[in-house]
């Protein structure tokens, strides 16, 4: 299956075990948590580069979509390719709700820049690589879950 944002941001607010039971993600191994302090369910395909968080109903929330040394979603987005550059997001998206710099945290470590763009039905947020322009994370949140 050929992933795009759009395709990705019509799981947000789905039942999980729906969209688990598609493919790719039957095929895949997940590890699941359940974190009732945060009030979340947390479904990791490590092997595979994405995240999904629900609510404790089950629904998903927010995706998290890996390109980095450890974790890469190799199938890929094909309307968002990770060497996306920034002004190509602001021309597709429109002005940013959000951005920042790359920084680092003594306790959290190094983030690269980062941009955010907020809709009615989703928010969607790209970090950078720090010291390179190529897209290390997106984000795909529900209005109700962005930061």
């Amino acid at each position: 299956m050929a992933f795009t944002t759009e395709n990705l941001t019509t799981f947000l607010g789905k039942p999980a075990q729906d969209v688990f039971l598609t493919a790719p993600f039957a095929e895949w191994q997940q590890e699941k948590t359940v974190d009732d302090e945060l009030e979340q369910i947390d479904y990791v395909f490590r092997e595979n580069g994405v995240d999904f968080v629900c609510d404790l109903d089950n629904s998903i929330n927010t995706i998290f979509i890996h390109n980095d040394a450890k974790r890469c979603f190799k199938v890929g987005i094909v309307d968002m390719p990770f060497n996306t550059k920034r002004e190509t997001l602001v021309k597709r998206y429109g002005k940013p709700s959000e951005l920042g710099d790359e920084f680092s945290d003594s306790d959290l470590g190094d983030f690269g820049a980062w941009i955010r763009f907020e809709f009615p039905k989703f928010a969607i947020h790209f970090e950078f690589h720090r010291k390179r322009e190529e897209i290390k994370l997106i984000t795909i949140m529900r209005p109700d879950v962005v930061p």
